[in-house]
């Protein structure tokens, strides 16, 4: 990665994998809206609040299984994993 815009290609890319496969994940092949904030500038990715990005996400997911009788559920399995142990 020698450019700026190179290494900003690769930030993009790479926050996009970790939200939509570990953090807010979904069971839709497509990208939600929520993926769309982090990615467009990616100059400084330390200003989201990551956790309460996953979290909200989670809860969202979980009241969307609670009240809709999905067979799966979305959300970062990991957030509600590490949550329960506590």
């Amino acid at each position: 990665m020698d450019t700026e815009a190179q290494r900003a290609d690769f930030r993009r890319h790479f926050i996009l994998l970790v939200l939509k496969i570990f953090l807010c994940p979904t069971s839709q092949q497509t990208i939600s809206p929520w993926h769309i904030p982090p990615i467009l500038d990616v100059t400084n990715p330390n200003r989201f609040n990551w956790a309460h990005k996953t979290f909200k996400w989670l809860r969202l997911a979980i009241d969307k299984f609670q009240s809709k009788n999905h067979e799966s559920c979305g959300g970062c399995m990991f957030a509600l994993l590490v949550y329960c142990n506590v």
